[in-house]
């Protein structure tokens, strides 16, 4: 994806119209924030860069090609991958927004949130701990980014509802996973009082806990309502209730992803590097689709034999290590 930063300081209509993909509403939303474009810009980096990690051994590793900043993910098909995408995104979008906040780059529009004053009272007189430093400001990033990445899901199809509830599980699993940071105060490190306050979790958590929501996916059909019937609420496919918020949803069963495919997106597995000892997915039978590899060998050099001298330098030898490497016809 692109990245905004070189175009950061161009006037609001000007980098504004240089954004490919964006949707009316958002183009709105960028002429009267600027500011916040970079910071959609490198949530969305940061999406696609975790993303690209979690499912780095799988037939799908997240692959795009690049050419718009914001537009629909590549992926056409409204399968549980395509659900990660959106899911993922979101999240990154908001992790950028609400770390902005606390550190005061966004001026009044928000900062550090409030202590909860109330859970500190409910605990024992003797705790060691009190409320302080800054703890994230969720609201103004919550808003901000609900209205901006869900701007594009306005038509009333099955596949924008199923859109728009994988864009608020990606949220959640920010705002659902916050966690307790704290500072130790006392004598020679003593510990007597301890600082804390609400931070955010690191974006390899935010990930992993989207990739738990994509191994148990649920599949879903769309209630119809009003008088033209159109799709409504979505359900669980064979069941009666309606997926949780915080699970991710598809509507269809995922294609091998073998093949490339450029009318859904699908890059195929050509190309790839391979584990050519693993028995799982992720070695060269599996992720090769059985289309046989290509082995090569080659020196690799790298530091070895590293000694320390007070004071204070490191010295090491050279050496050279053979690696090989295994490649999907």
């Amino acid at each position: 994806f692109r990245t905004l930063s070189s175009v950061a300081s161009l006037r609001p209509g000007l980098l504004c119209n240089k954004i490919d993909g964006l949707a009316p509403s958002q183009r709105r939303m960028c002429q009267a924030r600027p500011d916040l474009m970079p910071l959609i810009a490198k949530g969305v980096h940061r999406a696609w860069y975790e993303c690209q990690w979690q499912f780095r051994n799988n037939k799908w590793n997240c692959t795009h090609n690049g050419t718009k900043f914001f537009a629909v993910p590549e992926l056409a098909i409204a399968t549980k991958e395509s659900a990660f995408e959106y899911a993922i995104k979101s999240a990154g979008i908001l992790y950028e927004i609400v770390k902005a906040c606390g550190e005061g780059r966004l001026g009044a529009s928000c900062g550090c949130a409030k202590h909860d004053v109330s859970f500190q009272r409910s605990k024992r007189r003797t705790q060691r701990w009190r409320w302080g430093g800054c703890s994230v400001d969720l609201g103004f990033g919550l808003n901000y980014t609900r209205e901006f990445v869900d701007g594009r899901e306005i038509q009333r199809t099955t596949r924008s509802l199923m859109n728009r509830h994988n864009l608020e599980a990606g949220r959640l699993a920010i705002t659902k996973n916050l966690t307790k940071s704290c500072r130790c105060h006392g004598v020679s490190g003593s510990c007597n009082v301890r600082t804390c306050w609400i931070a955010l979790p690191s974006f390899r958590q935010v990930g992993n806990n989207l990739r738990q929501k994509f191994v148990s996916a649920r599949r879903v059909d769309a209630i119809l309502g009003g008088k033209r019937r159109r799709p409504h609420i979505l359900k669980i496919r064979n069941k009666a209730r309606k997926p949780s918020p915080r699970e991710l949803v598809f509507l269809d069963t995922s294609p091998e992803f073998c093949e490339r495919d450029r009318r859904t997106g699908i890059f195929g597995t050509s190309g790839r590097q391979c584990n050519g000892s693993a028995q799982n997915y992720s070695g060269c039978d599996s992720l090769c689709c059985n289309r046989g590899y290509r082995t090569a060998e080659y020196d690799k050099q790298e530091p070895c034999r590293c000694k320390f001298f007070w004071c204070c330098t490191v010295t090491c030898q050279k050496c050279i290590r053979k690696v090989k490497t295994y490649t999907c016809n």
